[in-house]
């Protein structure tokens, strides 16, 4: 019985063990049952040609027997068959030995009587056999019990039994042996229990082992084993003599127990066969039931068999598949019929590599054939040099994958192009994506990000593992401003919303990016920029009074509230009529709803002076200017109010200061002039000379004082607006003309000269003639008082983008860097030796820049010093009219 099963036996496998049980006991008992008939028929006994026959039988027998074995052992390793095969081919060569020892011939070469080495030769075969065959049992279970490493080389087998059998020949050809018979007893040769022992040790390992339940060789074997059990228990062991009735039947059992074992070895070979066919059948199936293309190739590279798959795979080249093609002419047809877009225009080179490719099993290969169908061939080298090859077609799937990367490039385009920043991390932190947006408001570059945890960007770590819970919990974020950090140590603001997404076969986060930071700065400056203008406008010495549209006040600064003297918080709400005296305060609401309504008002966007009145109810006079300020979809007013108490005050006061030089101080001054004029003349006679210096030095000095009083009345009357402008027509070429003739004296007195360079002609404008010819005195004068003796100072008129220009270039010493911020300001002059010798009363450049503004024009410079300086003064032209001729009047 099987010491081990490893499944419960079915029915049909316990009626076959039941049989072949039966077989073995019925085997038993016929033997017996033969040995006692044989026994009953008296001393019939054999001859030694029947012997020979029988050895000569045994041995081709055990010879045929050990080959088999040992074939069946090198197709499928298993040491039971090593053991049978080597245990049968010594047992065949031992038995042609005990074949030749029992014939006369061999009788000369023995130092034994013949029949010594007979009959030991004939146990030594036996014991060789049935030992082989007791320790092929061992054999298995230690196989069975270490794996492959309790196997047997076959070298050590083999030479184990040589040895044993060249020791025998060796053995019996030079010791004389007694002889292995007794005289009397039950059992003449007991000697023959000793392999019976080993046979029977052998039949009981067999069965035990279980597989004669369905293995056909040790069925066979098995009754081989009982065969040479009862040949040489109950045979051989009671054989008297040689050629007894006993003797032969022991020799004939030997031929059945080797034929027993032929044939299990045929009956094997027959499984193996049908099992082959099976297999085959398998396999051929298996192979046409493939869903992809298969294709097998023998060791000589020629295709053994192929699937209906593999021949719909490569319709083109059904007449070249075929079983016994090579690959290389299947390959070299596909290419020469341009089956392959890889291999168009580089066929030869193509050849090659597949070739190679394909003898060098390696990675999946991927080809596109020429109808537009993609397959994947995937080859594998076989343990017997063969090649396999499968071929998938995945067109559907390159279709798909094709769509697929058009979307996601068409999606990661998108997220690319988004003025919001995307980004798409793991829990932990990891980043898998983020576009360019993202990488500009983090501040870092893509390969910075990636290497970095996502928890670094955040001011506070504990902020986004916070957002993250919620996110797992919910599913999204909702957006949420957070303070970010940059790589820097910048920090920045973004509002930040995710969302769950699978994206690379993972669970993530995509999160979407506002950057606020610039919102954020400006909402601070704008705070800072409110308290900025809170702290001026409470500061600012003008008040500051806004109302609605119903004149109720809004709101006022600190100074309006100081002006009117009220507090702050007494005003608001208040209609603004309180702050004016009658009868402008009936008449507000009428005059502001008019406006309100038409648009038109006398006093909104201008400057003007009123009267207002304190909470006491005194007046004063205060200058207001009001504007109307758009504010969302109201309408509010601005009114900007200075109270001109102290300024009017002022003014009365310089009105009599004005009065008093106009008529107590430039009267004598000029009466002084006239005396000194005189004296100078010779009006009382002749003066000396020492005198003479002295009257003249004070003449001048009486004018410069008359020069600087007359200057300072038309400074007060240019910011009084009492000064008077006759605005006409005028061309600036004869103002020029009339003005160098005028002032020709006053060069010579510094050794200069006037000169009238290249200029436009007709260039006409419309201003005051005289105020102008002021100004061009002006400059005038100054370019002669500055420029070295000898030297010219040139005056051009020019036409210039609408303007018309006067300019007047002296070669003087330029105006120093630090004096040209300054040079238009009241009683301003340059610091230098030059402009001390040369005097003057510092508001001559302050009058004509007020002139010049006052007729819409504008006085600047350019100077360079060491070099001169050239002054320009720019009038808008005039509307032309024909050119008058030379010497008409304008």
């Amino acid at each position: 019985m099987d010491d081990n099963p490893e499944r419960p036996a079915s029915a049909p496998e316990r009626a076959k063990a039941a049989h072949r049980t039966t077989a073995y006991w019925l085997t038993t008992v016929g033997l017996v049952a033969f040995f006692v008939l044989a026994g009953l028929g008296g001393g019939w006994a054999g001859d030694a040609d029947f012997h020979t026959d029988m050895e000569v039988i045994s041995t081709a027998l055990a010879l045929i027997v050990g080959m088999m074995a040992l074939t069946r052992f090198y197709s499928r390793k298993d040491n039971t068959f090593l053991f049978v095969g080597v245990g049968f081919l010594g047992a065949a060569f031992l038995d042609g030995y005990h074949a030749f020892v029992t014939s006369g011939v061999a009788a000369p070469y023995f130092l034994s009587h013949v029949s010594s080495p007979a009959m030991w030769s004939w146990m030594t075969s036996r014991l060789f056999l049935s030992g082989a065959l007791a320790f092929s049992v061992l054999a298995w279970h230690r196989e069975k019990r270490l794996g492959d490493a309790g196997t047997y080389g076959e070298r050590a087998v083999y030479l184990g039994a040589a040895a044993f059998v060249l020791a025998t020949v060796c053995f019996f050809a030079f010791v004389p042996l007694p002889t292995t018979y007794r005289t009397g007893g039950v059992l003449p040769r007991p000697q023959e229990l000793v392999p019976a022992m080993l046979f029977l040790a052998a039949a009981v390992g067999y069965l035990r082992k279980g597989h004669w339940r369905e293995d056909v060789f040790e069925h066979w074997l098995v009754l081989s084993l009982i065969a040479g059990v009862v040949g040489q228990a109950v045979f051989m062991a009671r054989a008297q003599d040689m050629f007894h009735h006993e003797y032969i039947v022991a020799h004939v059992l030997k031929v059945a127990g080797y034929g027993f074992a032929l044939i299990g070895l045929l009956g094997n070979s027959v499984m193996i066969y049908r099992e082959a066919e099976r297999s085959q059948r398998r396999l051929h199936d298996a192979i046409a039931g493939i869903q992809e293309g298969f294709a097998l190739f023998d060791a000589d590279d020629r295709m053994v068999i192929c699937n209906s798959e593999y021949l719909r795979l490569h319709p083109n080249l059904r007449d070249v598949i075929k079983p016994g093609v090579r690959f290389e002419e299947i390959a070299r047809t596909s290419i020469a019929r341009k089956q392959l877009v890889e291999a168009i225009g580089r066929e030869e080179a193509f050849l090659r590599e597949r070739l190679w490719l394909h003898r060098n099993p390696g990675g999946p290969i991927l080809r596109e054939h020429i109808d537009g169908t993609f397959y994947l061939i995937n080859e594998a080298r076989l343990p017997d040099g063969g090649i396999a090859v499968t071929q998938t077609e995945i067109t559907e799937l390159k279709e798909a994958e094709k769509a697929l990367r058009a979307r996601e490039a068409l999606t990661r385009r998108m997220l690319e192009a988004s003025p919001v920043g995307v980004l798409i991390a793991t829990r932990e932190g990891r980043h898998l994506f983020a576009n360019e947006r993202a990488l500009e408001i983090q501040g870092t570059t893509r390969e910075g990000l990636f290497a970095a945890n996502a928890r670094q960007f955040y001011a506070d770590p504990t902020v986004r593992d916070r957002l993250k819970e919620e996110l797992y919990k919910t599913g999204y974020t909702p957006p949420t401003p957070v303070e970010m950090v940059k790589p820097n140590g910048e920090v920045y603001f973004v509002i930040l919303s995710s969302t769950l997404i699978e994206f690379q076969n993972q669970r993530a986060h995509l999160t979407y990016l506002y950057d606020i930071s610039e919102l954020k700065r400006t909402e601070q400056a704008l705070r800072q920029n409110q308290e900025r203008t809170r702290a001026i406008v409470n500061n600012i010495i003008d008040g500051i009074v806004t109302i609605d549209t119903k004149g109720d006040i809004l709101s006022v600064n600190r100074k309006a509230a100081e002006i009117f003297g009220y507090a702050e918080t007494e005003l608001i709400g208040r209609n603004v009529n309180i702050l004016m005296p009658e009868p402008h305060r009936s008449g507000h609401d009428r005059y502001l709803a008019n406006y309100v309504v038409t648009g038109s008002g006398s006093i909104i966007g201008k400057t003007r002076e009123v009267e207002g009145v304190r909470r006491n109810g005194r007046r004063f006079p205060m200058e207001i200017a009001v504007n109307e300020v758009p504010f969302g979809n109201e309408r509010m007013f601005v009114g900007i109010v200075r109270d001109i108490t102290e300024r009017k005050e002022v003014e009365r006061l310089k009105g009599e200061f004005v009065s008093t030089v106009s008529h107590e101080l430039r009267t004598p001054l000029t009466s002084i002039r006239g005396s000194l004029g005189l004296l100078t003349g010779g009006a009382v006679g002749k003066v000396p000379e020492e005198a003479r210096a002295m009257i003249e030095m004070a003449e001048k000095n009486a004018t410069r004082l008359i020069s600087l009083v007359n200057d300072i009345l038309d400074m007060e009357k240019l910011e009084s607006g009492s000064m008077e402008f006759r605005f006409e027509r005028l061309d600036l070429a004869r103002l020029v003309r009339h003005g160098i003739s005028a002032n020709d004296g006053y060069a010579r007195e510094f050794g200069v000269a006037f000169v009238l360079g290249k200029s436009d002609k007709n260039v006409f404008v419309t201003g005051d003639h005289d105020r102008l010819t002021q100004v061009l005195a002006n400059l005038l004068s100054n370019a002669a008082k500055f420029s070295p003796k000898g030297e010219k100072v040139e005056i051009t008129v020019s036409r210039r983008n609408g303007l018309g220009r006067v300019s007047v270039a002296d070669r003087g010493p330029g105006i120093p860097r630090e004096f040209q911020g300054k040079i238009f300001g009241r009683f301003t002059q340059a610091d230098a030796s030059d402009s001390r010798k040369v005097g003057g009363t510092g508001l001559g450049l302050n009058i004509s820049k007020t002139i010049m503004e006052k007729h819409g024009g504008a006085i600047r410079f350019d100077t360079e010093p060491g070099r001169g300086t050239t002054f320009h003064f720019e009038l808008p032209l005039a509307e032309e009219k024909p050119a008058l001729a030379e010497g008409d009047a304008p």
